[in-house]
């Protein structure tokens, strides 16, 4: 047991000085009770708790009291024995040398020390032939431990005569086994029941640190019998059970500044000090938390300690300390904004709004934590308390920036915002794009990162920036402080359309895409409500201006733009304080649409080019912008000139393959649409849109321009009276000679 400044981080106390935790005293008490165990007879003492809460500690200051009063200590961890012989093996071989240790040497005591010997031998040199070496004696007692012990402990031997006048009458034999519910769990009834039975011997006191809970189990494992946990088991072997005492709020808070001045001077605990009733109460995860924390230093280190938030920090740490998992679904996508911080408050007012127009007050969902644990796995209710609780915290006491600091956790961000400060400084003094680009030249090679990751980085921190800025001002007192904040928000949006969305734009081939608009646009719906003051109306206008240009100049995955403003939908997924805002963002959603639109419909019109490029609408979940032109009510598609140019692809099937295979697929796709609905659109919303009969009627003679295969007729004949079930006239799907001779088929009618 050496002391902590010779082990390591999670290394047990053992020095009085360490001991926050108030051990010291616990352990005394328990020494007395070996102190005054009667002579003659045996005693055993379990201490019990949970994995982390110092029960090596105890058992380490035990051992010391033990042995300033002259008693013989035997420390014994039985985890790593595989087999009984292995575990009775290591209980000699334990007393042996700590009698040696004493000077004390008893008769037949070599023989015993030859035996060992013999076993270690067999499980390390082998085959067994090897051994012919060794005498009888020792060949006797390779596999049998417990009789090595017995030869070395009997009772009525004169061993035990001799161990008890070299130790004198007031001192005694302390065997001190940690780690028991470590231990193989076949093994640990037989350990147990050897304490009463075998080893029941007067001057002996065996001292056991264990989790009751887990030896119950492996007890009630071996022996059904041994009910309620093996707790009336433990009654029989053990003389005295005593739990640890629980840890103390001024212990807890004591144990947590030491640590924190030993192994995180940088940090600032005051700011901690908000945080200290979400600290674990298990002193270990305590330890391990201040571990992860020590372990960030390089990271906090690049940052200027008025930018970093402390409380967030712990948090995600403590977060990461339960569920690692967790963490990484947390910070997936949206789902932290969200779920705190502003996005938290709008959803809330959302639903608070909702509630008090419904008459039966009727109460939303208004958390979705517990769905997202479940759905990612975590079962454990102890953990999914846990991590609620901090999720609670987060919102009551973290800024918007959690997802950053959060991210320090995980992997080291290429960016801090002490050095995106002073790049966005310096570009200031000349909004040149050459300054972006030497230093990225130069971060890159520092941070050990490719100029395309770290420009990717730049953008998003940059994205991030922005949107704290836009929170400080929110929550400005004063006009000054409001307008120095919105200076900076507009700032970093400049330097976004430089790196990304301008057409002189350094990284625009990189950086354009639908994630930035995606971020962009959600920034501008969460504030587009706030327009009090002018610079809140400027900061507007820029929002728009540059979500415009980007929606002007998208070249590829236009489709994937137009989802997000999913103009199918009748409810848009941002919430809305009051009807101002709605209509905000309606306006803002429309201009945004009409402009997508046109990209969007010349890449639905160039589908029916490429090979199978219908067939990819069966797919659900995806390629929704497309679905919304080809079987959408509302579709663009049905206003000219887009109308006419859809028919005139129509009227070239005919004599084209490739576009007569993609309208088959499109005429199949909106049968099964009428049928069974869409991503996007419900059957009957699907039937209206094929009661369009001039679309209908010029897609059915697209399909039958063609002359289908035999084996496929029947299929298109049935569709066809989908059509008209749907309200087509039939009239108007001529049916041609090839396919009119399949009408007397009983399933053509």
């Amino acid at each position: 047991m050496p002391a902590k400044s010779e082990g390591g981080y999670d290394t047990p106390h053992v020095d009085r000085s360490y001991d926050d935790l108030d051990r010291w005293r616990f352990a005394t008490e328990l020494a007395d009770i070996v102190k005054n165990t009667p002579r003659n007879w045996s005693v055993r003492i379990g201490v019990l708790g949970k994995w982390g809460e110092g029960k090596t500690t105890v058992l380490g200051f035990i051992k010391q009291l033990a042995e300033s009063d002259g008693h013989l200590v035997i420390w014994f961890n039985p985890w790593a024995a595989a087999t009984a012989n292995d575990l009775w093996m290591e209980f000699a071989n334990r007393l042996l040398r700590a009698m040696e240790a004493q000077g004390i040497r008893l008769k037949g005591q070599g023989r015993t020390k030859l035996k060992l010997f013999g076993y270690k031998a067999q499980k390390f040199l082998q085959p067994v032939e090897r051994l012919a070496e060794f005498n009888a004696i020792a060949k006797a007692g390779i596999g049998a431990g417990l009789s090595v012990v017995r030869q070395l402990l009997s009772i009525s031997s004169e061993q035990l005569q001799q161990l008890r006048q070299k130790l004198g009458d007031e001192k005694r034999v302390v065997v001190i086994t940690d780690d028991l519910d470590r231990t193989d769990p076949k093994l640990i009834p037989q350990l147990l029941l050897s304490l009463r039975d075998f080893l029941d011997l007067p001057g002996f006191a065996f001292i056991l640190g264990f989790d009751d809970t887990i030896v119950g189990r492996a007890l009630a494992a071996h022996h059904p019998a041994w009910t309620e946990g093996g707790s009336d088991f433990l009654e029989k072997i053990l003389d005295f059970r005593f739990p640890l005492p629980p840890v103390s709020e001024l212990q807890r808070r004591r144990l947590f500044d030491r640590e924190m001045r030993a192994l995180c001077p940088f940090a600032d605990l005051d700011a901690i000090k908000e945080i200290e009733d979400l600290l674990p109460t298990n002193p270990r995860r305590l330890k391990a938390l201040i571990r992860n924390i020590a372990a960030m230093r390089g990271e906090i280190e690049r940052h200027d300690q008025d930018e970093f938030n402390w409380v967030e920090v712990v948090i995600a740490q403590m977060m990461k300390l339960e569920s690692s998992l967790f963490l990484s679904h947390f910070l997936e996508g949206e789902i932290v904004e969200n779920e705190t911080g502003l996005g938290y408050a709008v959803q809330q007012h959302i639903r608070r709004e909702r509630r008090a127009g419904r008459e039966d007050g009727a109460k939303d969902g208004n958390d979705k934590m517990p769905e997202y644990l479940k759905n990612w796995g975590i079962s454990d209710p102890v953990v999914q308390q846990r991590l609620l609780k901090l999720v609670e915290a987060l919102r009551a006491r973290g800024r918007n920036s959690f997802r950053y600091h959060a991210q320090l956790a995980t992997r080291p961000h290429l960016i801090t915002w002490k050095e995106f400060r002073q790049l966005l400084a310096d570009w200031i003094l000349a909004h040149r794009q050459v300054t972006i680009q030497a230093w990225l030249q130069v971060q890159a090679e520092r941070r050990s990162a490719s100029v395309d990751e770290l420009a990717i980085d730049l953008c998003t921190t940059a994205c991030a920036y922005r949107d704290l800025r836009l929170a400080a001002a929110a929550d400005a007192d004063t006009l000054e402080s409001h307008e120095g904040e919105m200076t900076a928000a507009s700032q970093a949006l400049a330097l976004i359309d430089a790196l990304a969305v301008d057409d002189a734009a350094l990284m625009r081939p990189l950086l354009r895409n639908p994630e930035l608009f995606n971020r962009l646009l959600a920034a501008a719906l969460s504030w587009i409500h706030f327009d009090g003051n002018p610079s809140d109306r400027t900061a507007r206008r820029e929002e728009k201006d540059i979500l415009l240009k980007f929606s002007r100049s998208i070249g590829e995955r236009s489709d994937e733009y137009l989802e997000r403003l999913s103009p199918w939908s009748s409810e848009w997924e941002m919430g809305n304080f009051d009807q101002h805002s709605a209509e905000l963002k309606s306006a803002l959603r429309a201009e945004l649409t009409a402009v997508l639109s046109a990209r969007v419909a010349e890449a639905t019109l160039g589908l029916f080019s490429l090979r199978d490029g219908i067939a990819r609408l069966r797919e659900k979940g995806r390629f929704l912008s497309f679905k919304f032109f080809l079987s959408h009510k509302s579709t663009p598609l049905r206003a000219e000139p887009l109308r006419s140019r859809l028919f005139v692809i129509f009227g070239d099937a005919g004599g084209n393959a490739v576009i007569h295979k993609n309208c088959l697929d499109l005429f199949e796709f909106l049968v099964g649409a009428a049928r069974r609905g869409t991503d996007i659109s419900t059957p009957d919303e699907c039937r209206e849109f094929l009661r369009d009969s001039g679309y209908s009627s010029r897609l059915w003679n697209a399909v039958v321009s063609r002359q289908i295969q035999y084996r496929m007729q029947l299929h298109i004949l049935e569709a066809r009276q989908e059509l008209i079930n749907s309200g087509v006239p039939e009239a108007l799907l001529a049916i041609p000679g090839w396919l009119a001779d399949r009408l007397g088929d009983p399933r053509g009618r």
